[in-house]
């Protein structure tokens, strides 16, 4: 059975479930290109934490761009499109631009520089394969996302505006997250402390659960 057979109409039925196949290959393909300069930017700056970046910010216009594409021969996007690109733009912004900030202003994530002194003169070779399997990542989140923008129907429902609330909440969370972490970390007194404040008084990962939740 067609994993979306009997959803009718622009979306998902017959050849509009092959698109959403294609359309989730082109993100793989897109983001391999994206990967591979990240991989070649880190490697020049010496500092693995910029493949984070390039990730967020390539799978943000990635995603955008293939929930834009036309439903059908001349089409314009239909509102739920827009809504679904605009909502994935607005992840990669905010994310993106923490994490660009931080990467540029600090020292390398201790993650990465683990990576550095136990690989040795290997680094830059098995960085490429920390590097390129977060382009299937994106051609996995695509298809998702693909679903929800390709969903039949023109008009906005009560039910997408329920998606809308619940990523705006999480979104918002995990930047409550960061920017206590951020401030928790900005103490003098708390260096080498581990932060249990705020929503980090009440998991260890407050930033992930809400990240999960995008």
């Amino acid at each position: 059975m067609h994993p979306f057979q009997g959803m009718n109409g622009y979306g998902l039925g017959g050849k509009g479930a092959d698109m959403v196949w294609v359309l989730s290959l082109a993100v793989l393909a897109a983001m391999t290109v994206v990967m591979l300069f990240a991989w070649t930017y880190g490697v020049a700056r010496q500092n693995g934490g910029w493949t984070d970046v390039f990730w967020t910010f390539g799978t943000g216009a990635t995603l955008a761009a293939a929930a834009l594409y036309p439903l059908g021969q001349g089409a314009m996007p239909q509102p739920r499109q827009w809504l679904v690109a605009a909502l994935v733009a607005l992840w990669a912004l905010r994310l993106g631009s923490y994490l660009a900030v931080r990467v540029g202003s600090h020292p390398e994530d201790v993650r990465y520089a683990k990576f550095r002194a136990e690989w040795g003169a290997d680094y830059a070779r098995n960085m490429l394969f920390v590097t390129l399997p977060q382009a299937p990542a994106s051609a996995l989140m695509a298809l998702s996302l693909l679903i929800a923008a390709r969903t039949p129907g023109e008009a906005l429902t009560p039910r997408d505006g329920l998606g809308v609330a619940v990523l705006l909440i999480a979104i918002g969370g995990e930047a409550l997250s960061d920017g206590q972490m951020k401030r928790f970390k900005a103490e003098a007194a708390n260096k080498g402390k581990v932060a249990d404040v705020g929503l980090w008084g009440w998991s260890r990962h407050p930033n992930y659960f809400f990240e999960w939740l995008d």
